[in-house]
C-alpha cells in the first residue's frame, strides 16, 4: 500500500522529525509531495514531487488561480500513484488540499504539529476553514494530550482524535559515554536550542542564566538557533554583560547539533505561550532529543512538554531520590528555573541519574520503529473502515 504525503515544504533539514517519519516507513511506500523541496541528497529516492512554482509567501498558494493549478497536479498525481490514503501535514495544508478528499474518495489523514493549533485564535478566517476541515477529514494526529485538547477546544471531533508521538532515530543518538566529558567536566556547560520566537522561551533562558550567575560564576552558556527574537538576544547579552560566557552559534546543519548538544550538562528550554497567543501546541523534539543523550532538562509545564519527560514540578520541592528526568517550572518563574539550574549544578549525580532515567523513558515512548508501526495501524484503521 501506498502513503502520499503533502505539505508546503518537506526535508526542511535532515535528521528532524518529519523527516524521520517520511524516511522510515516499513509497510506503506510514502509518495511525498510539497510546494518546495530541500535536502534531496537526503530524502527517498524515489516518488518525491514537486507542486508548482515558488512563491514568495507561503500564503500566496491559496489564491484561486495557484491553488487550482497545484490541485490539478496533485491529482494527476495521485491518478498515477493511486495511493490508499492521505497524509497533510499541518492543519493549514490539510486545508488547502481539502477539495481532493471529496473528489478522490481517498481518506485524509492530518497532523497538527503547534502553530497551527493557535492560528484560529489569532486570524478569524481559519475558524471557518478549520471547521470544514474537522468535518470531511477522517482522522487528526496530535503529539499529546494537551494538543488533543486543544484541539477539542476549536470543534474537533474527540472521537477523530489520536496521539501519535514523536519518532526519534536513536542509532544517530548514542550516548557519549561520562567519562568522555561528563564526568569531570572542566566547566559545565547550559545549552539552549530552538528557533529565536517567543514561545521557545529564548527571553527566560536569558534571564535565569543572567540570574544564575550572581551565585555561580563556573559555567558555560550555549544558544544554538536563529529567529526574529536574535537582535533582543544580542542585546540582552551585551546589556548585562554574558559575553565572556555565553556563545551563540546560531543554526546548525541536524549532525553539528547534535554533536554540539552533547557537549551539554543541562538542557534549558522554558517553553512559554507567546504574546499573540502561538504555543508549543505539543513539545520541542529538542527536549526528547536532549533525554536521548543522557542531559537533564529544565524546563516549563507548557503544552506537552510534561507529557514527554518524567517530570518534576519544582514547586513540589527537590528530592534526590526521586525519579525524574526534568525539572519544570510554571511559565516565565525565572526564579523557578534559575533554582532548577542551581540544584543541577550542586547535586552532579542527581543530574547523572536524571539523564539515564530520561533516556530510558525516550528509548520506551518515542523509537522511530515503535511510533512508525503505530502510524501504519492508524492509516489501515480508517482505511478499512
Amino acid at each position: 500500500m501506498k502513503v502520499l504525503h503533502f505539505s508546503y515544504r518537506f526535508f526542511e533539514a535532515p535528521g528532524t522529525f518529519l523527516y524521520n517519519t517520511l524516511c522510515n516507513h516499513q509497510n506503506f511506500k510514502p509518495i511525498i509531495t510539497a510546494l518546495t523541496l530541500k535536502h534531496l541528497c537526503h530524502s527517498p529516492k524515489n516518488n518525491i514531487y514537486k507542486l508548482g512554482i515558488s512563491l514568495p509567501r507561503p500564503g500566496i498558494s491559496f489564491l484561486l488561480p495557484y491553488r487550482l493549478a497545484i490541485l490539478l497536479h496533485l491529482r494527476k498525481i495521485i491518478l498515477k500513484t493511486k495511493p490508499s490514503v492521505i497524509h497533510a501535514h499541518y492543519g493549514t495544508w490539510a486545508c488547502f488540499v481539502l477539495p481532493l478528499r471529496k473528489i478522490t474518495n481517498i481518506p485524509l489523514v492530518v497532523t497538527f504539529y503547534g502553530y497551527d493549533i493557535s492560528l484560529p485564535s489569532r486570524r478569524k478566517i481559519w475558524v471557518k476553514r478549520y471547521s470544514k476541515l474537522f468535518k470531511l477529514a477522517d482522522l487528526f494526529l496530535v503529539e499529546g494530550a494537551f494538543m488533543k485538547k486543544s484541539l477539542i477546544r476549536l470543534g474537533c471531533p474527540p472521537q477523530k482524535i489520536a496521539i501519535q508521538k514523536i519518532g526519534i532515530d536513536f542509532s544517530k543518538l548514542p550516548p557519549l559515554p561520562y567519562s568522555n566529558h561528563r564526568e569531570k567536566p572542566l566547566i559545565p556547560n547550559i545549552t539552549f536550542a530552538g528557533h529565536f520566537a517567543h514561545k521557545k522561551g529564548i527571553m527566560d533562558a536569558l534571564k535565569s542564566v543572567n540570574l544564575l550567575r550572581k551565585e555561580f560564576t563556573n559555567f558555560t552558556f550555549t544558544l544554538i538557533g536563529n529567529g526574529s527574537l536574535l537582535p533582543q538576544v544580542k542585546d540582552f547579552i551585551s546589556r548585562n554583560k554574558m559575553d565572556s560566557y555565553t556563545k551563540l552559534l546560531g543554526s546548525l546543519h541536524y549532525d553539528k547539533y547534535i554533536e554540539e548538544l552533547r557537549k551539554a550538562t543541562i538542557f534549558l528550554h522554558p517553553s512559554h505561550t507567546a504574546p499573540d497567543g502561538e504555543t508549543e501546541g505539543g513539545a520541542p523534539t529538542t527536549i526528547i532529543e536532549a533525554q536521548a543523550l543522557e542531559i537533564p532538562i529544565v524546563s516549563t509545564t507548557h503544552a506537552d512538554i510534561p507529557n514527554i519527560t518524567l517530570s518534576q514540578l519544582i514547586t513540589e520541592g527537590f528530592n534526590l531520590r526521586d525519579n525524574y528526568s526534568a525539572l519544570l517550572s510554571n511559565e516565565h518563574d525565572i526564579e523557578g528555573l534559575c533554582n532548577s539550574l542551581k540544584f543541577l549544578l550542586k547535586n552532579p549525580e542527581k543530574a547523572r541519574k536524571m539523564g539515564k532515567l530520561g533516556r530510558e523513558y525516550v528509548l520506551k515512548n518515542h523509537p522511530i520503529e515503535l511510533t512508525m508501526h503505530k502510524l501504519e495501524e492508524k492509516y489501515l484503521q480508517i482505511i478499512n473502515r
